[in-house]
């Protein structure tokens, strides 16, 4: 068994603190879209009523009754219904593949922050330069590193694609749809 000096103890402690803000803030911000996904499903299916949007915002959409996965597909059949229609065309313009966009990129990468683990061994601490962590996950896995500009990309894609259901939420309740 070997024994951490008194510095890599510190680095140790210094790579948990910037695992913890790194998979906080793609959490935090991938949460942000899944929001958007029930206001935008609460307003819809109530046209916007304000009582019963809240009703089942509060009861059903923003619980752990009703899975994100659920929430998911909910809103991409919602989405492609509206499509079918020609005169929602404009509106919806960009959200032909927003399935893909969560299922392949926000969604993934919500769950392997938080359920991967940091990678920390005596090289890994002596290695540490202060902005780059891996995650690890099974034995199959290969780590998957971490630093700030990769961070903020997937801060950047999801807060663009809450702001895009924001808008099209609003959209919606000008064109009563």
């Amino acid at each position: 068994m070997s024994i951490l000096s008194a510095k890599q103890k510190t680095l140790a402690k210094d790579m948990m603190a910037l695992s913890a803000k790194y998979r906080g803030e793609i959490i935090e911000s991938a949460s942000l879209v899944e929001s958007s996904i029930e206001i935008f499903l609460a307003q819809y299916f109530t046209s916007c009523h304000e009582v019963k949007s809240m009703q089942l915002l509060t009861g059903l959409l923003a619980t752990d009754n009703f899975s994100s996965n659920a929430k998911r597909t909910l809103f991409c059949f919602v989405i492609k219904e509206l499509i079918k229609n020609p005169a929602h065309k404009q509106m919806l313009k960009g959200f032909e593949r927003i399935d893909d966009t969560l299922q392949k990129k926000i969604i993934p990468m919500r769950n392997l922050v938080a359920h991967r683990k940091l990678k920390v061994t005596k090289e890994d601490i002596d290695n540490f330069d202060g902005k780059t962590i891996y995650l690890i996950g099974t034995d199959n896995q290969m780590p998957k590193m971490f630093n700030q500009e990769m961070v903020d990309r997937e801060i950047k894609l999801n807060r663009e694609t809450a702001n895009r259901i924001t808008h099209l939420i609003i959209e919606t309740q000008i064109n009563k749809i």
